[in-house]
C-alpha cells in the first residue's frame, strides 16, 4: 500500500507526456515517410515506381488502342516504404508528412493519372512509351555530346519510331550494307 502511494505521489508531480492527438496535430520527425504524393506535371510514366513497389500499390497500365498510359496509386495498399520516391528519375513522387488516410470510400484512396503514349513516326501506332518519356530521352540524347556527335541517326531512330519499325529499318540497313541494292524494291 505504501508503494502504491509513493508511485501515485510521484505520478502527480511529473509532467504530462501524452499529446492531445487527435485534437491537436502531431509534429512528425524530419525524414518521416508519409503519404507519397505525385507531381502530375513531372511524371513521365516510366513505371520505375511501380516496378519497385512491394505491396503493388502503384500500377502502370498501357492501352495502345486509346493511346493512354494510366498511372495509379491505391493508398489502401501503400506501406510508406518510400521506394517509389527513391527511384523516380524526375523526382515526381515526394513523401509528405501526411499519414492519416482513413476513409469510408475506396475512391478517396485512389489517385489516377493518364499520360499520352508516343506515336511511331513510321507506322502511326502507339507504342509502350509515353510521349513525355520520349521527349525527355531525346533531350538527354542530344545533351550527351559523344552520342549526338557520333550517332545522330541513333538519336532520331530511338526517339521517333516504335520497336518494330526500328528493327525493320535496322535490318534493311544491314542487309543493304551487306548486299547493296537488295531491298530497293520495298524493304524487308
Amino acid at each position: 500500500m505504501v508503494l502504491n502511494l509513493k508511485l501515485l505521489s510521484k505520478a502527480c508531480r511529473s509532467k504530462v507526456v501524452t499529446t492531445q492527438y487527435p485534437f491537436s496535430p502531431i509534429e512528425v520527425a524530419e525524414g518521416f515517410r508519409g503519404k507519397p504524393v505525385i507531381e502530375f506535371d513531372k511524371c513521365m510514366g516510366c513505371g520505375a515506381c511501380a516496378a519497385v513497389c512491394p505491396p503493388e500499390a502503384i500500377t502502370v497500365t498501357r492501352d495502345k488502342e486509346k493511346g493512354v498510359l494510366t498511372w495509379r496509386i491505391f493508398y489502401g495498399r501503400c506501406i510508406f516504404c518510400g521506394r517509389c520516391h527513391e527511384v523516380c528519375p524526375l523526382g515526381a513522387i515526394k513523401l509528405s508528412n501526411e499519414f492519416e488516410l482513413a476513409s469510408l470510400n475506396d475512391k478517396d484512396l485512389n489517385v489516377e493519372l493518364d499520360i499520352a503514349l508516343a506515336k511511331c513516326s513510321s507506322c502511326g501506332e502507339h507504342y509502350n512509351v509515353s510521349a513525355i518519356e520520349v521527349s525527355v530521352s531525346t533531350e538527354l540524347l542530344i545533351k550527351s555530346r559523344e552520342l549526338s556527335k557520333t550517332a545522330p541517326e541513333l538519336t532520331r531512330l530511338a526517339t521517333t519510331k516504335c520497336e518494330k519499325c526500328r528493327r525493320k529499318e535496322s535490318v534493311t540497313k544491314i542487309a543493304n550494307s551487306v548486299i547493296p541494292g537488295l531491298n530497293d524494291g520495298g524493304g524487308v
